[in-house]
Parts: C-alpha cells; structure tokens; sequence
C-alpha cells in the first residue's frame, strides 16, 4: 500500500474483471479482518438484478463457507 493508502490491483486480475481507470470501488472491512473490494458498475440498476433471484448475500455467505472449508482443510494462508 502507498503512503497515500493506495493499492495496486494486478494486471491480469483487472483484464480478467475488465477494470477500466477511473473504475469506482466500495469498499467494506469484514469483522474478521477481509477487506472486500467491489467494483460498482457504471449501470448500478441493471447490475443489482442477480441472475436466478440469487440474493447477494446468499451468494458472499457461501463464498465465505467455501473459504473457511480451505481454510480448514489447508490453513489460513493456503498452506499444506
């Protein structure tokens, strides 16, 4: 992080994810210290509409039971 609080996301992530600069992010501190870093469309409405009726939070509640299942099985930082 840069002493302006500043964080570079790698190049193959914003190709993957199609960042653009001056891509806007909200960004939100989990109680267990993951810092989520989501990029907020140009056309928010038509992004808030979740394919199948899936709820957002149905959706980083089982992401987040997928992690602790790693996290579990190989450590908290990926380790065997």
């Amino acid at each position: 992080m840069s002493v302006k609080g500043q964080i570079v996301i790698p190049n193959d992530i914003r190709g993957k994810l199609g960042l653009k600069p001056g891509q806007r992010f909200e960004v939100e501190a989990m109680s267990d210290g993951t810092i989520l870093i989501i990029p907020i469309p140009e056309d928010v409405v038509s992004a808030m509409e979740l394919p199948d009726g899936e709820r957002l939070e149905k959706a980083l509640r089982e992401e987040r039971e997928r992690d602790l299942k790693r996290e579990r099985r190989f450590g908290k930082f990926g380790k065997r």
